[in-house]
Order: structure tokens, then sequence, then C-alpha cells
């Protein structure tokens, strides 16, 4: 299974290719599309893939989870988790290359991780998978030193942290990132060196995970 991931620069489109009915049916029973979104929808000429940003995807993979969520049909429902599926299978393959001209502050680097938190929770429970354990994730002893010293880990996770090869489910990946994006700012230097290590390792292991479970759902 091949997991390499395409670097794309800031503003970089990617394409996402629905059906002609799936197209309409964002665009006539979905509330909260922008403008923009409903302009590249529209302007797309048919069997053509959208072309999208990150930041495009984002959104729209939110209001498609919102909309699935409230859907008044199993048909509904069905079609949204189709598009849902198309959209959360693009993001894990690729990573954003920040512009060099934009250093990013330690708050940045919080508001991007807890961003990314949020997203992934939509990910997972869209899957149904909050509950399972990554096996994408084996923590060192440093890195679990560097969670277990964070004030509001839970008592269960610390017990975790205490041994050599625990695993973690989704939720708990999650949890520990949310709180790593919270003491981030007020960290000292030596501190948020530690901290963003730490996040790159679970970010990184959860989205591998994650695209193996996607990959795994659709070959289905």
């Amino acid at each position: 299974m091949n997991h390499q991931r395409t670097q794309i620069k800031p503003g970089q489109k990617l394409d996402l290719l629905l059906t002609e009915a799936e197209r309409q049916h964002i665009l006539d029973d979905l509330t909260g599309l922008d403008r923009n979104l409903k302009a590249i929808i529209r302007k797309t000429a048919p069997r053509k893939p959208l072309k999208m940003t990150l930041d495009d995807l984002d959104r729209l993979s939110a209001i498609v989870a919102a909309g699935s969520k409230d859907a008044k049909s199993k048909k509904s429902k069905k079609s949204l988790e189709l598009i849902f599926d198309k959209i959360t299978d693009l993001l894990p393959k690729v990573v954003n290359i920040q512009s060099a001209k934009k250093p990013k502050t330690t708050s940045d680097q919080a508001a991007e991780i807890s961003k990314w938190t949020t997203q992934m929770l939509a990910v997972v429970e869209q899957l149904k998978i909050k509950n399972k354990v990554v096996d994408t994730i084996v923590a060192d002893k440093l890195e679990r030193n560097i969670l277990a010293a964070m004030p509001s880990v839970s008592g269960r996770i610390g017990d975790k942290l205490d041994r050599d090869h625990a695993l973690f489910t989704v939720a708990e990946v999650c949890g520990m990132t949310k709180t790593i994006a919270k003491e981030l700012p007020g960290a000292g230097i030596q501190r948020q060196l530690g901290l963003l290590m730490v996040a790159r390792t679970l970010m990184n292991g959860l989205q591998q995970w994650i695209a193996e479970m996607s990959e795994a759902k659709l070959g289905k």
C-alpha cells in the first residue's frame, strides 16, 4: 500500500472528482456553502474535477459532514458519506508547504495543531473509528515524558504513558494534540521544541493510520 504524500504549495489546487448528481446534491441540499465553493462547483464543466485548495476542501468537508449528520433520508446520508470519503481520501496524502516569507509564530503553530485536531475528529466521527486503537504511534521514552509533564493529562493517559509500548485510541491521540496546542504558546523555548516534536509524531502517525483506514473502507 503506497502512503507517499504529494507536496503542495500554499494556494495550489487539488482535483476532486464528483459526479453531476453529487455536485447537485451539494448545491441543492447543503447549507453553509460560501460563494467561492458554489462558484467552483457551478463553473466546473461536467466530468471535470473540481479544482480546490486545501482550505476549500477543509470547508467543504465540514459542511458535508454536518449535512450527513442531519440528513433526513438514508439515500441522502449515503450520498453525502460517499462525497465525504472522496474529500478525506485526498487530505492525508498531501503536505502543505508553508511560504518561507512568513515565519510561523508559536501561536500560529498552536492554531494549526488545534485546527488539525478538529478536522481529524470530524473525519474519525464520520468513519466511526474514534475509539479504535492507533497502531502506527508508539511514543519513545522522551516523548512520553514530555506528554506526561503536561498539567492537563488525565490519570488514565498518564498511566499509559508509564508503559514502554502503550497504544492509544484515536480519541486519546486527538486529546493529546489538543492539549499540546493549548500549552504551546505559554511554554519555554526548550519545552516548545519538545511539544512540537511530540505533536509531529502524533499527527504523522494518526494521518498514516487514517489513510490506511480510509483506503480499506473504500476498497470494500
